[in-house]
């Protein structure tokens, strides 16, 4: 049912990531172009942007590719698990990959809570959440978000030498998931 759960959270994941990633491409396309006049329909396949709509269209139609390409030098994620680019996005014959994820979300979030345990601790204390789980992975995300690594842990050591590289991994972790 967890891995359910997690799966299910994962595909809901990536699909709000490439709506995000496609919605920023498209502005980053549009804002390109604010210098150029629009060019009009001649046939002559070049780029249009139609201003008063938004709308931005290329010579060739924008393709989603199935690429799964592995993920290469991310050590902090790679001690979760597999980490791979799952689709592409192409716009006038450039690819750009998407986000990537893991490719077993329940062996990540294993490893996570075994390779992480101090800082889930302290902030599962701190905070009174529930152990890390495929449901509740955001409301720790959130307090990573808001608050300070220093204001969970006391002593200094701890903080630099455990805390900050569990906390490091566990920013990349909620950004792959």
């Amino acid at each position: 049912m967890e891995h359910e759960k997690l799966l299910e959270r994962n595909v809901n994941n990536e699909n709000i990531k490439k709506a995000v990633a496609c919605t920023i491409m498209c502005a980053l396309l549009i804002t390109c172009t604010l210098g150029a006049n629009a060019v009009s329909d001649d046939g002559s396949g070049e780029t249009q942007a139609d201003f008063s709509t938004g709308l931005y269209m290329t010579s060739t139609p924008i393709e989603v590719v199935d690429i799964n390409k592995p993920v290469d030098g991310h050590d902090t994620l790679d001690e979760l698990g597999k980490v791979t680019y799952k689709k592409t996005v192409i716009i006038d014959g450039k690819k750009n990959l998407l986000s990537y994820t893991f490719d077993d979300p329940s062996e990540a979030l294993a490893n996570v809570k075994e390779k992480d345990k101090d800082v889930l601790e302290k902030m599962s204390d701190k905070f009174g959440l529930d152990e890390l789980t495929a449901d509740n992975w955001q409301d720790y995300k959130d307090v990573l978000d808001q608050h300070a690594a220093g204001v969970l842990f006391d002593n200094k050591t701890d903080y630099d030498d455990t805390i900050m590289p569990q906390r490091d991994q566990l920013y990349a972790f909620f950004g792959s998931i």
